[in-house]
């Protein structure tokens, strides 16, 4: 269905490296549902906070991040970066 690769950026901040759900299975709620089960995970580990990169022109991307929380915390031309806080 697809990858998801994340690792340590810094002391409690998990950063997404890759993230991909295969052209066969979007649009399906697959994208969000490894968002969600990444969130649990990520908190298990002991992280409090999940960071990432999209590029400007993948709204699609965006507007799944934005619609579970990640808020913009730098935009850097054709790069942005958004945050989750996990509670």
């Amino acid at each position: 269905m697809g990858i998801i690769w994340y690792n340590k950026h810094s002391e409690g901040v998990a950063f997404i490296c890759d993230f991909l759900i295969f052209e066969n299975y979007r649009k399906k709620g697959y994208g969000k549902q490894t968002l969600l089960l990444l969130d649990n995970e990520a908190k298990e580990k002991g992280f409090n906070k999940i960071l990432l990169h999209v590029f400007r022109f993948n709204k699609t991307a965006f507007s799944l991040y934005d619609s579970i929380g990640y808020k913009v915390v730098k935009e850097d031309g054709g790069s942005i970066y958004m945050v989750k806080d996990l509670f």
